[in-house]
């Protein structure tokens, strides 16, 4: 009843993990992934809030960058 797959190729694509990527030159990927991983769990509404004041703060440094915004 199955047949075998003839679009299968095991070669094209085996991502597998290296010990390079420990490297300093990746921690800020890494970093990023640590935080932005959990955001993506939160209810949309608290990642809004949290944005408007990320924006607020960004705004507060650059005035007049974020004059016109409605943030």
């Amino acid at each position: 009843m199955t047949k075998a797959r003839n679009d299968y190729d095991p070669k094209a694509y085996n991502p597998t993990f290296q010990r390079a990527f420990l490297n300093p030159k990746h921690w800020g990927t890494w970093l990023g992934l640590i935080f932005g991983l959990p955001l993506t769990l939160l209810p949309n509404s608290v990642r809004v809030a949290i944005a408007r004041f990320v924006a607020r703060k960004m705004c507060q440094k650059q005035k007049r960058l974020c004059a016109k915004s409605a943030y």
